[in-house]
């Protein structure tokens, strides 16, 4: 049976901590664990519940299945409408609640959260171009800069500008890619005509400032030109950077971010929280593979 289990971040954090297996213990003021049944009574709980009264104003839904028979000694409370439903576990019974999870517990949805730096345009999947193909038509093309080594500065004060760290990183780490001397760092762009303008871009890094060094390479900054957002220039860059580096041996890449919904439409999917280098809060941690 697949359940739904809206939290806060504390929360969220201690079932990382427990590797995705397990909901953590009731304080004493909760003597009883809620489950709920339906996915968008979990959504409406995270939004109107922890959104507005945890002290980060941030709200997680998860979710996870326990066996059938296990589910069938509770009973199911209906509290309002008729996807309002719930189990009611008793605080003493979590531990063994727990030891019934199939699998890991996922997270599904984030909410509270600032949307993505350089990618949101709030319109439908239909309105997106997606495709090389189709951007060329449009007079957009992808580039790696291993290809156009004379683009380096240029791209270097490009990605300054948007994300605010250091030139000198930038120009580093290109400097690197130019080098050949391994598969990491790669970085790659999307430009108008011949290279007049640059609208897209992202990088491939060993680790994008987070606390998981074993989850690595990973993509980074991520940055559509807002006039060029919603003609699928960032999913084009994500198509091409996995089959790039999967011409070079790397078949499995980490993203970082805080978006909640935009990377599952290239074949993205969340892997797990991670916390970035001096930040408060948890971030999502996206995988692809192959």
């Amino acid at each position: 049976m697949v359940l739904y289990r809206p939290v806060g971040t504390e929360e969220l954090r201690l079932i990382e901590e427990s590797g995705y297996r397990e909901f953590p213990p009731r304080l004493p003021e909760q003597p009883i664990f809620y489950p709920v049944l339906h996915e968008d009574y979990a959504r409406e709980i995270a939004r109107g519940w922890n959104v507005k009264y945890n002290r980060d104003h941030r709200g997680y839904v998860t979710r996870f299945e326990i066996d059938d028979e296990y589910f069938g000694r509770f009973e199911v409370r209906r509290v309002g409408k008729s996807y309002h439903e719930e189990l009611w576990v008793l605080a003493e019974e979590l531990e063994e609640f727990n030891r019934h999870i199939l699998g890991r517990i996922q997270v599904i949805g984030a909410f509270g959260e600032k949307e993505g730096k350089g990618l949101s345009c709030g319109k439908s999947k239909e309105e997106r171009v997606t495709g090389e193909s189709e951007l060329r038509r449009a007079g957009i093309h992808i580039i790696s800069l291993a290809d156009r080594p004379e683009m380096k500065d240029r791209a270097a004060g490009w990605f300054h500008e948007k994300w605010g760290i250091p030139l000198a990183a930038y120009v580093e780490s290109m400097e690197e890619c130019l080098a050949g001397n391994g598969p990491v760092p790669q970085w790659f762009l999307a430009v108008s005509g011949e290279g007049q303008e640059i609208v897209g871009g992202l990088g491939v890094i060993e680790n994008d400032f987070h606390n998981r060094r074993d989850l690595t390479p990973n993509v980074c900054a991520v940055y559509t030109e807002e006039r060029w957002r919603c003609r699928g220039v960032a999913g084009a860059l994500l198509e091409r950077v996995c089959r790039d580096m999967k011409g070079r041996g790397i078949d499995t890449l980490y993203l970082l971010t805080d978006h909640t919904s935009f990377y599952e439409r290239y074949g993205w999917e969340f892997f797990c929280m991670v916390q970035g280098d001096g930040e408060t809060r948890l971030s999502r941690m996206y995988i692809h593979r192959g």
